[in-house]
Protein backbone atom coordinates (compact mmCIF):
# COMPACT_ATOMS: atom_id res chain seq x y z
CA UNK A 1 0.00 0.00 0.00
CA UNK A 2 1.29 3.43 -0.85
CA UNK A 3 1.67 5.42 2.32
CA UNK A 4 0.59 8.98 2.92
CA UNK A 5 4.10 10.09 2.05
CA UNK A 6 3.08 9.70 -1.59
CA UNK A 7 0.16 12.01 -1.09
CA UNK A 8 0.60 15.71 -1.58
CA UNK A 9 -1.51 17.21 1.17
CA UNK A 10 -0.60 20.59 2.47
CA UNK A 11 -2.44 22.96 4.75
CA UNK A 12 -2.59 26.68 4.15
CA UNK A 13 -3.47 29.05 7.00
CA UNK A 14 -5.70 32.03 6.31
CA UNK A 15 -5.81 34.64 9.09
CA UNK A 16 -8.81 36.85 9.55
CA UNK A 17 -10.34 38.96 12.31
CA UNK A 18 -12.43 35.98 13.33
CA UNK A 19 -9.32 33.96 14.07
CA UNK A 20 -7.35 31.31 12.23
CA UNK A 21 -9.11 29.27 9.61
CA UNK A 22 -7.16 26.22 8.53
CA UNK A 23 -8.20 25.03 5.11
CA UNK A 24 -6.83 21.90 3.53
CA UNK A 25 -5.76 22.53 -0.02
CA UNK A 26 -5.49 19.22 -1.75
CA UNK A 27 -3.35 18.50 -4.78
CA UNK A 28 -6.14 16.16 -5.69
CA UNK A 29 -5.40 12.85 -7.34
CA UNK A 30 -1.99 12.51 -5.73
CA UNK A 31 -3.95 9.87 -3.94
CA UNK A 32 -3.05 7.45 -1.19
CA UNK A 33 -3.41 4.63 -3.70
CA UNK A 34 -3.93 1.04 -2.73
CA UNK A 35 -1.37 -0.44 -5.08
CA UNK A 36 0.04 -3.81 -6.01
CA UNK A 37 -1.43 -6.77 -7.85
CA UNK A 38 -5.03 -6.36 -6.87
CA UNK A 39 -8.33 -7.98 -7.60
CA UNK A 40 -10.71 -5.30 -6.43
CA UNK A 41 -13.38 -7.77 -5.39
CA UNK A 42 -13.15 -11.20 -3.85
CA UNK A 43 -14.10 -13.61 -6.64
CA UNK A 44 -16.81 -16.14 -5.83
CA UNK A 45 -16.24 -19.91 -5.77
CA UNK A 46 -16.81 -19.87 -9.52
CA UNK A 47 -15.17 -17.17 -11.60
CA UNK A 48 -17.68 -16.24 -14.29
CA UNK A 49 -17.46 -13.55 -16.97
CA UNK A 50 -19.86 -12.90 -19.86
CA UNK A 51 -19.55 -10.74 -22.95
CA UNK A 52 -21.65 -9.96 -26.01
CA UNK A 53 -19.66 -10.09 -29.25
CA UNK A 54 -21.02 -8.54 -32.45
CA UNK A 55 -20.41 -11.50 -34.76
CA UNK A 56 -22.27 -14.68 -35.75
CA UNK A 57 -21.93 -17.59 -33.38
CA UNK A 58 -19.99 -19.67 -35.94
CA UNK A 59 -17.27 -17.00 -36.22
CA UNK A 60 -17.05 -16.55 -32.46
CA UNK A 61 -16.79 -20.32 -31.96
CA UNK A 62 -13.69 -20.40 -34.17
CA UNK A 63 -12.09 -17.72 -31.99
CA UNK A 64 -12.79 -19.49 -28.71
CA UNK A 65 -12.06 -23.09 -29.69
CA UNK A 66 -9.30 -23.43 -32.30
CA UNK A 67 -5.59 -23.64 -31.63
CA UNK A 68 -4.96 -20.84 -34.10
CA UNK A 69 -7.03 -18.39 -32.08
CA UNK A 70 -7.11 -19.31 -28.37
CA UNK A 71 -3.50 -18.16 -28.05
CA UNK A 72 -4.59 -14.70 -29.18
CA UNK A 73 -6.74 -14.02 -26.15
CA UNK A 74 -7.18 -16.89 -23.68
CA UNK A 75 -3.57 -18.06 -23.31
CA UNK A 76 -0.18 -16.48 -23.93
CA UNK A 77 0.89 -19.48 -26.03
CA UNK A 78 -0.41 -22.84 -27.27
CA UNK A 79 1.94 -25.81 -27.70
CA UNK A 80 -0.69 -28.54 -28.12
CA UNK A 81 -4.47 -28.40 -28.59
CA UNK A 82 -6.47 -31.49 -29.57
CA UNK A 83 -10.06 -30.28 -29.76
CA UNK A 84 -11.99 -33.41 -28.87
CA UNK A 85 -13.30 -35.04 -25.70
CA UNK A 86 -10.32 -36.76 -24.08
CA UNK A 87 -7.84 -34.74 -26.16
CA UNK A 88 -4.82 -33.14 -24.53
CA UNK A 89 -3.70 -29.55 -24.35
CA UNK A 90 -0.50 -27.76 -23.34
CA UNK A 91 -0.64 -23.99 -23.02
CA UNK A 92 1.19 -21.05 -21.50
CA UNK A 93 -0.78 -19.07 -18.92
CA UNK A 94 0.07 -17.07 -15.79
CA UNK A 95 3.78 -17.41 -16.49
CA UNK A 96 3.81 -21.21 -16.55
CA UNK A 97 3.19 -24.15 -18.86
CA UNK A 98 -0.05 -25.96 -18.09
CA UNK A 99 -0.94 -29.40 -19.45
CA UNK A 100 -4.24 -31.18 -19.09
CA UNK A 101 -7.17 -32.89 -20.73
CA UNK A 102 -10.10 -31.52 -22.71
CA UNK A 103 -13.13 -32.99 -20.95
CA UNK A 104 -15.93 -32.07 -23.30
CA UNK A 105 -16.54 -30.40 -26.65
CA UNK A 106 -19.95 -29.42 -28.00
CA UNK A 107 -19.33 -27.91 -31.46
CA UNK A 108 -20.50 -24.30 -31.74
CA UNK A 109 -21.52 -24.42 -28.07
CA UNK A 110 -18.79 -25.13 -25.51
CA UNK A 111 -15.35 -26.49 -24.69
CA UNK A 112 -14.46 -27.63 -21.16
CA UNK A 113 -10.94 -28.20 -19.83
CA UNK A 114 -9.75 -30.10 -16.76
CA UNK A 115 -7.33 -27.65 -15.11
CA UNK A 116 -4.57 -29.64 -13.37
CA UNK A 117 -3.38 -27.56 -10.44
CA UNK A 118 -5.43 -27.00 -8.45
CA UNK A 119 -7.92 -29.45 -9.92
CA UNK A 120 -10.64 -27.19 -11.30
CA UNK A 121 -12.69 -26.82 -14.48
CA UNK A 122 -12.29 -24.08 -17.09
CA UNK A 123 -15.06 -23.70 -19.67
CA UNK A 124 -15.90 -21.35 -22.53
CA UNK A 125 -19.43 -21.33 -23.90
CA UNK A 126 -21.02 -19.50 -26.81
CA UNK A 127 -24.72 -18.94 -27.43
CA UNK A 128 -26.54 -17.26 -30.30
CA UNK A 129 -28.48 -14.12 -29.40
CA UNK A 130 -29.46 -13.31 -32.97
CA UNK A 131 -27.83 -13.38 -36.40
CA UNK A 132 -25.20 -10.79 -35.48
CA UNK A 133 -24.77 -11.10 -31.69
CA UNK A 134 -23.21 -13.92 -29.66
CA UNK A 135 -23.01 -14.37 -25.90
CA UNK A 136 -19.64 -15.70 -24.65
CA UNK A 137 -19.30 -17.02 -21.10
CA UNK A 138 -16.00 -17.99 -19.46
CA UNK A 139 -16.21 -19.87 -16.16
CA UNK A 140 -13.59 -21.40 -13.89
CA UNK A 141 -15.02 -23.34 -10.95
CA UNK A 142 -14.54 -26.10 -8.42
CA UNK A 143 -11.92 -24.25 -6.37
CA UNK A 144 -10.52 -25.81 -3.18
CA UNK A 145 -10.73 -23.73 -0.01
CA UNK A 146 -7.01 -23.65 0.90
CA UNK A 147 -5.01 -20.42 0.90
CA UNK A 148 -2.70 -21.38 -1.98
CA UNK A 149 -5.69 -22.10 -4.20
CA UNK A 150 -7.34 -18.85 -3.15
CA UNK A 151 -4.27 -16.85 -4.23
CA UNK A 152 -4.16 -18.59 -7.60
CA UNK A 153 -7.91 -18.07 -8.00
CA UNK A 154 -7.32 -14.33 -7.54
CA UNK A 155 -4.71 -14.43 -10.32
CA UNK A 156 -7.11 -16.34 -12.56
CA UNK A 157 -9.94 -13.91 -11.83
CA UNK A 158 -7.67 -11.05 -12.89
CA UNK A 159 -6.21 -12.87 -15.89
CA UNK A 160 -9.50 -14.18 -17.28
CA UNK A 161 -10.99 -10.69 -17.01
CA UNK A 162 -8.17 -9.34 -19.16
CA UNK A 163 -8.66 -12.26 -21.57
CA UNK A 164 -12.32 -11.33 -22.08
CA UNK A 165 -11.26 -7.73 -22.73
CA UNK A 166 -8.77 -9.01 -25.34
CA UNK A 167 -11.42 -11.22 -26.96
CA UNK A 168 -13.51 -8.13 -27.70
CA UNK A 169 -10.59 -6.63 -29.59
CA UNK A 170 -10.38 -9.55 -32.01
CA UNK A 171 -13.67 -8.36 -33.47
CA UNK A 172 -14.67 -5.06 -35.02
CA UNK A 173 -16.46 -2.65 -32.68
CA UNK A 174 -20.20 -2.31 -32.93
CA UNK A 175 -21.35 -0.39 -35.99
CA UNK A 176 -24.55 0.67 -34.27
CA UNK A 177 -24.29 3.63 -31.94
CA UNK A 178 -26.36 1.94 -29.23
CA UNK A 179 -25.59 0.75 -25.69
CA UNK A 180 -24.16 -2.74 -25.32
CA UNK A 181 -26.80 -5.37 -24.79
CA UNK A 182 -26.57 -6.75 -21.28
CA UNK A 183 -28.02 -10.23 -20.87
CA UNK A 184 -29.46 -11.23 -17.52
CA UNK A 185 -26.91 -13.91 -16.66
CA UNK A 186 -24.93 -14.66 -13.48
CA UNK A 187 -21.42 -13.36 -13.01
CA UNK A 188 -19.68 -10.23 -14.28
CA UNK A 189 -20.45 -8.65 -17.64
CA UNK A 190 -17.45 -7.46 -19.69
CA UNK A 191 -17.98 -4.98 -22.53
CA UNK A 192 -15.52 -3.16 -24.83
CA UNK A 193 -14.09 -1.34 -21.84
CA UNK A 194 -10.71 -1.55 -20.10
CA UNK A 195 -12.39 -1.27 -16.72
CA UNK A 196 -15.15 -3.53 -15.46
CA UNK A 197 -18.53 -2.60 -14.00
CA UNK A 198 -18.24 1.00 -15.12
CA UNK A 199 -22.02 1.31 -14.98
CA UNK A 200 -22.25 -0.22 -11.48
CA UNK A 201 -24.92 -2.68 -12.62
CA UNK A 202 -23.04 -5.87 -11.71
CA UNK A 203 -25.21 -8.02 -9.45
CA UNK A 204 -22.18 -9.66 -7.82
CA UNK A 205 -21.48 -8.21 -4.40
CA UNK A 206 -18.23 -6.29 -4.17
CA UNK A 207 -15.59 -6.73 -1.49
CA UNK A 208 -16.46 -3.38 0.09
CA UNK A 209 -19.89 -2.38 1.36
CA UNK A 210 -21.43 0.46 -0.64
CA UNK A 211 -18.89 0.17 -3.48
CA UNK A 212 -19.49 -1.55 -6.81
CA UNK A 213 -17.88 -4.89 -7.76
CA UNK A 214 -14.39 -4.35 -9.15
CA UNK A 215 -13.97 -1.01 -7.34
CA UNK A 216 -12.32 -0.24 -4.00
CA UNK A 217 -11.85 2.68 -1.60
CA UNK A 218 -8.40 4.16 -2.10
CA UNK A 219 -8.03 4.63 1.65
CA UNK A 220 -8.48 0.88 2.08
CA UNK A 221 -11.68 1.31 4.07
CA UNK A 222 -15.24 2.11 2.98
CA UNK A 223 -17.55 4.37 4.96
CA UNK A 224 -21.33 3.88 5.12
CA UNK A 225 -21.58 7.65 5.61
CA UNK A 226 -19.81 8.26 2.32
CA UNK A 227 -20.16 5.35 -0.10
CA UNK A 228 -23.36 3.90 -1.55
CA UNK A 229 -24.69 2.27 -4.71
CA UNK A 230 -27.61 4.58 -5.43
CA UNK A 231 -30.58 3.12 -7.31
CA UNK A 232 -32.47 6.40 -7.09
CA UNK A 233 -29.90 8.39 -9.05
CA UNK A 234 -28.46 6.93 -12.26
CA UNK A 235 -27.42 8.38 -15.57
CA UNK A 236 -29.33 5.75 -17.49
CA UNK A 237 -30.98 2.84 -15.79
CA UNK A 238 -30.10 0.98 -12.61
CA UNK A 239 -27.72 2.66 -10.19
CA UNK A 240 -24.64 4.83 -9.77
CA UNK A 241 -21.71 5.16 -7.36
CA UNK A 242 -22.45 7.85 -4.80
CA UNK A 243 -19.74 9.57 -2.75
CA UNK A 244 -21.20 11.87 -0.09
CA UNK A 245 -19.57 14.34 2.25
CA UNK A 246 -16.85 12.51 4.21
CA UNK A 247 -16.89 12.77 8.02
CA UNK A 248 -13.28 13.98 8.05
CA UNK A 249 -10.43 14.87 5.70
CA UNK A 250 -9.62 11.24 4.95
CA UNK A 251 -9.41 10.47 1.26
CA UNK A 252 -12.64 8.61 0.47
CA UNK A 253 -12.13 8.30 -3.27
CA UNK A 254 -13.10 5.12 -5.12
CA UNK A 255 -10.71 3.56 -7.63
CA UNK A 256 -10.12 0.67 -9.99
CA UNK A 257 -6.86 -0.67 -11.45
CA UNK A 258 -6.75 -2.34 -14.84
CA UNK A 259 -5.64 -6.02 -14.77
CA UNK A 260 -2.08 -6.92 -13.85
CA UNK A 261 -1.81 -10.66 -14.60
CA UNK A 262 -2.41 -9.95 -18.29
CA UNK A 263 -1.93 -6.26 -19.05
CA UNK A 264 -4.23 -4.24 -21.30
CA UNK A 265 -2.33 -0.92 -21.10
CA UNK A 266 0.68 -0.35 -23.35
CA UNK A 267 3.26 2.46 -23.29
CA UNK A 268 2.98 5.17 -25.94
CA UNK A 269 -0.69 4.34 -26.56
CA UNK A 270 -3.34 6.99 -25.94
CA UNK A 271 -6.39 6.25 -23.80
CA UNK A 272 -9.63 8.13 -23.21
CA UNK A 273 -11.64 8.02 -19.99
CA UNK A 274 -15.23 9.21 -19.89
CA UNK A 275 -17.74 9.35 -17.05
CA UNK A 276 -21.15 10.83 -16.41
CA UNK A 277 -21.05 12.94 -13.26
CA UNK A 278 -23.73 14.63 -11.17
CA UNK A 279 -23.12 16.89 -8.16
CA UNK A 280 -25.17 18.83 -5.65
CA UNK A 281 -24.61 20.67 -2.39
CA UNK A 282 -21.03 21.66 -3.23
CA UNK A 283 -20.15 25.08 -1.84
CA UNK A 284 -16.38 25.42 -1.55
CA UNK A 285 -14.43 25.07 -4.83
CA UNK A 286 -11.21 24.34 -2.92
CA UNK A 287 -12.21 20.76 -2.24
CA UNK A 288 -14.30 19.89 -5.26
CA UNK A 289 -14.61 16.43 -6.82
CA UNK A 290 -12.56 15.17 -9.76
CA UNK A 291 -12.34 12.27 -12.17
CA UNK A 292 -8.75 11.06 -12.57
CA UNK A 293 -6.56 8.74 -14.61
CA UNK A 294 -3.08 7.68 -13.49
CA UNK A 295 -0.69 5.28 -15.19
CA UNK A 296 1.32 2.82 -13.09
CA UNK A 297 3.89 0.07 -13.49
CA UNK A 298 2.91 -3.60 -13.21
CA UNK A 299 3.00 -3.44 -9.41
CA UNK A 300 0.74 -0.38 -9.19
CA UNK A 301 3.45 2.24 -8.56
CA UNK A 302 2.41 5.56 -10.17
CA UNK A 303 4.38 6.84 -13.15
CA UNK A 304 4.32 10.56 -13.81
CA UNK A 305 1.46 12.79 -12.73
CA UNK A 306 -2.28 12.05 -12.75
CA UNK A 307 -4.54 13.48 -15.43
CA UNK A 308 -7.81 15.00 -14.24
CA UNK A 309 -10.76 16.87 -15.64
CA UNK A 310 -10.85 20.62 -15.45
CA UNK A 311 -13.26 22.37 -13.13
CA UNK A 312 -16.62 22.72 -14.94
CA UNK A 313 -17.67 26.28 -15.79
CA UNK A 314 -20.83 27.90 -17.15
CA UNK A 315 -21.12 30.03 -20.28
CA UNK A 316 -19.72 33.02 -18.37
CA UNK A 317 -16.63 31.14 -17.22
CA UNK A 318 -17.86 30.84 -13.63
CA UNK A 319 -17.16 27.61 -11.76
CA UNK A 320 -20.22 25.39 -11.89
CA UNK A 321 -19.74 22.96 -9.04
CA UNK A 322 -23.32 21.64 -8.93
CA UNK A 323 -25.00 20.25 -12.01
CA UNK A 324 -27.16 17.44 -13.34
CA UNK A 325 -25.57 14.58 -15.26
CA UNK A 326 -22.68 15.86 -17.36
CA UNK A 327 -20.14 13.96 -19.46
CA UNK A 328 -16.53 14.36 -18.32
CA UNK A 329 -13.75 13.35 -20.73
CA UNK A 330 -9.99 13.14 -20.24
CA UNK A 331 -7.23 11.68 -22.44
CA UNK A 332 -3.59 10.84 -21.86
CA UNK A 333 -0.79 8.90 -23.53
CA UNK A 334 0.69 6.08 -21.44
CA UNK A 335 4.31 6.94 -20.55
CA UNK A 336 7.32 4.58 -20.83
CA UNK A 337 7.06 1.77 -18.29
CA UNK A 338 3.28 1.96 -18.00
CA UNK A 339 1.54 -1.41 -17.70
CA UNK A 340 -1.65 -0.49 -15.87
CA UNK A 341 -3.95 2.44 -15.29
CA UNK A 342 -5.99 3.41 -12.26
CA UNK A 343 -9.28 5.26 -12.60
CA UNK A 344 -10.07 7.45 -9.60
CA UNK A 345 -13.44 8.87 -8.56
CA UNK A 346 -13.14 11.48 -5.85
CA UNK A 347 -15.74 13.04 -3.61
CA UNK A 348 -15.93 16.56 -2.22
CA UNK A 349 -13.35 17.12 0.49
CA UNK A 350 -14.90 20.07 2.24
CA UNK A 351 -18.17 21.07 3.88
CA UNK A 352 -21.23 19.66 2.11
CA UNK A 353 -21.52 18.14 -1.32
CA UNK A 354 -22.45 14.82 -2.90
CA UNK A 355 -21.23 13.48 -6.23
CA UNK A 356 -22.47 10.57 -8.33
CA UNK A 357 -20.50 8.69 -11.03
CA UNK A 358 -21.97 6.43 -13.71
CA UNK A 359 -21.28 4.82 -17.10
CA UNK A 360 -17.48 5.06 -17.00
CA UNK A 361 -15.50 3.89 -20.00
CA UNK A 362 -11.76 3.59 -20.66
CA UNK A 363 -10.51 2.67 -24.12
CA UNK A 364 -7.65 3.19 -26.56
CA UNK A 365 -7.91 5.98 -29.12
CA UNK A 366 -5.75 7.13 -32.01
CA UNK A 367 -2.84 9.36 -31.05
CA UNK A 368 -3.19 12.95 -32.19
Amino acid sequence: MLGMSRGKLRSVEHRSGAGVVVQMVVALLAFCLVSGPLVAADPPAEIRYSAVIEAPVEKVWQMVSTREHVGQWLFSGVEAWWLRAGGSYRVRAFGRTISGRIEKVEPSKSVRLAWPSPKTTLAVEVARIDDRLTLVTLSHGGWPADEKSRRFRDDCANGWLAAMMKLHRLFDPSKADTPDRRPKVPGVFVDRNLIVNGDFECAERGRFEGIGWGWEPNSGKPSPQVHALDDKAAHGQGRSQRIAKPPDWTNYAVQQFTPHVVTVIQPDRRYRLTAWVKAEGTANPAGWYRLGLWYTDIGGKPIGEPVKNEKPVDENGKAQLNHDWRLYTIEATAPPGAARAVVILSGHWDEGGTVWYDDLRLWEVEKR
